[in-house]
């Protein structure tokens, strides 16, 4: 009889739960695959840029407020991230506009292009979790563009708290002016909060929807978000302090210092990102999750078809059947007279690659 499968996650010793799970990020090889997820990131992200920009183009956003956002954006982004953002839009704005269908056309093929990074985010999060990666192409791509509206919302807001949360604070306050150094406290602790549960909320949607299962529930969900978001915002910021006070990527790649900081900057997202997934996929195989479904795929019992008990020789006869008569092991086959029997083949010895 199977096991119950478990509600919530169990609650293991943090000493089984760390070995475990640097057990399987080496098993998993984590670093490859956030490496090979960030090289995607990478080539998805002006793809993205561009299709930003032709949404803003097609619901006639006029140049300030372009502006304002790309500079926004740029300053909640690592020194040296920032430069290559804005690089990008630049290219992208001195395109010529041309007609509505062309900026149709060509958003269309920028998001496509786009989805190439949440495609890669599913198949990596299906290694995590154990789970076959044949999930069909049309499917895969769909599912990543819902990853992708995901991440525009959910890390929209969050960027948005972060960059204009003073602006937004200093808005509410002139409509208040009670508020004093009280309100300027609890509003930057009200912000972080939010954009951190912002983050956290679309870590828990990447390992609800990306992996190539059924949807697991929140609740398995939350603690490796809640890792991936602190491993997430620390190496940030301290990325960030490192580039701007210790780093030397000018000197090291010259113009290229702004490509390779945003590059190891996305290598650290995705460890986040990888390294909560196996968290979860751990506590998940902890708690005996999937012994519900497990016992569901089995076949039926019940129903006298493939391994149930009336295909077994040793079940039971049921009430009333007689039990069928053993059948005796065949006899070998006579030989002529004179000829001896050959000797049994002797056993392989076991060896160091034998299965």
């Amino acid at each position: 009889m199977a096991r119950p499968t478990r509600a919530s996650p169990p609650r293991a010793s943090w000493k089984a739960t760390v070995l475990a799970l640097t057990a399987r990020i080496r098993r998993d090889r984590v670093s490859v695959s956030a490496g090979s997820l960030a090289y995607h990131g990478f080539f998805a992200f002006f793809p993205a840029v561009i299709a930003a920009l032709g949404v803003l183009t097609l619901v006639h956003a006029g140049a300030g407020t372009v502006h304002h956002v790309v500079h926004g954006i740029a300053k909640a982004l690592p020194p040296g991230v920032a430069g290559v953002f804005e690089g990008a839009v630049r290219a992208a704005t001195r395109r010529d506009e041309g007609s509505a269908v062309a900026v149709v056309i060509g958003t269309v093929v920028a998001l496509w292009s786009a989805t190439s990074a949440a495609a890669v985010l599913q198949q990596v999060l299906d290694v995590a979790y154990g789970v076959p990666t044949d999930r069909r192409f049309v499917a895969r791509r769909a599912r990543g563009v819902s990853l992708l509206a995901l991440t525009a919302v959910l890390g929209g807001l969050a960027a948005a708290l972060v960059v204009f949360g003073q602006a937004i604070g200093a808005a509410i306050r002139g409509a208040f002016p009670s508020g004093g150094a009280g309100f300027t406290v609890s509003w930057t602790i009200f912000r972080w909060v939010v954009a951190s549960a912002s983050i956290s909320v679309l870590f828990s949607s990447y390992y609800a929807f990306g992996p190539n299962r059924k949807r697991a529930p929140w609740r398995w969900a939350t603690p490796g978000s809640l890792l991936a978001t602190a491993v997430f915002l620390t190496g940030s910021l301290g990325f960030s302090f490192y580039v701007s006070t210790l780093g030397s990527y000018a000197k090291t790649y010259g113009s290229f210092a702004g490509v390779a900081i945003f590059i190891f900057w996305l290598y650290l997202s995705s460890l986040a990102v990888l390294v909560g997934g196996e968290l979860n996929a751990e506590l998940e195989r902890a708690g005996g999750a999937g012994a519900g479904e497990a016992a569901a795929r089995q076949p039926s019992t019940d129903e006298g078809g493939v391994g149930s008990a009336t295909d077994r020789p040793d079940a039971a006869p049921t009430s009333g059947e007689p039990r069928p008569a053993a059948r005796s092991p065949a006899a070998p086959p006579a030989l002529p007279a004179g000829r001896p029997r050959p000797a049994a083949p002797r056993a392989k010895e076991a060896g160091p690659w034998s299965p």
